[in-house]
């Protein structure tokens, strides 16, 4: 039980910021928005959930009845892994899914999974990523990547994000820094 609070409380939330910071750095244009117009961090933050999932599968579930998915039979009791990333990207739900969006107003995405077993986090991790969205974009609106490709965790883990992540934070700003007391 420690393990998995420990990963779905902080290797998750982790893994999130260098992913979606390197989205937003990526894509100059999103990052623009946020820097002109900061009120629009919250569906940022959404959509980079959404876009950029830690989590490529959800926790392994029995199938409660027989069901079918397109041709596909699952029997009662069979075991399924949820493919949080594509469910992200479905066409049928979004539109333009391979396109992040900032602006983005309706963003149900499953990141946090679904239903009776919803992120207990999900409101922490969201504000989390916000407060540290807001205050580099804030500090450092010059910030860039320092190299063309961060490599990316990988292997037998469910968790995704860049290994590392090289920027140029550039000139800090003046503006609301202040001194820790």
């Amino acid at each position: 039980m420690a393990g998995l609070l420990f990963a779905g409380g902080a290797q998750t939330t982790t893994q999130m910021i260098g992913s979606g910071l390197l989205l937003l750095l990526r894509h100059h244009d999103q990052l623009g928005r946020l820097i002109d117009a900061p009120e629009l961090i919250p569906s940022a933050v959404d959509e980079l959930l959404r876009f950029e999932s830690p989590i490529t599968l959800g926790l392994i579930r029995h199938a409660a009845d027989d069901i079918s998915v397109g041709d596909i039979s699952i029997p009662r009791g069979d075991l399924v892994f949820v493919g949080v990333a594509s469910a992200n990207h479905d066409e049928r739900r979004y539109s333009d899914p391979e396109r992040s969006d900032v602006t983005r107003q309706e963003n149900p995405h499953r990141t946090f999974g679904h239903g009776p077993h919803y992120c207990l986090g999900a409101s922490l991790a969201r504000l989390e990523l916000q407060t540290v969205l807001a205050a580099l974009i804030e500090q450092y609106p010059t910030i860039r990547l320092a190299c063309d490709l961060p490599m990316f965790r990988g292997g037998p883990s469910v968790l995704r994000g860049p290994m590392a992540l090289p920027v140029h934070l550039g000139p800090a700003t003046t503006k609301n820094t202040r001194k820790l007391e």
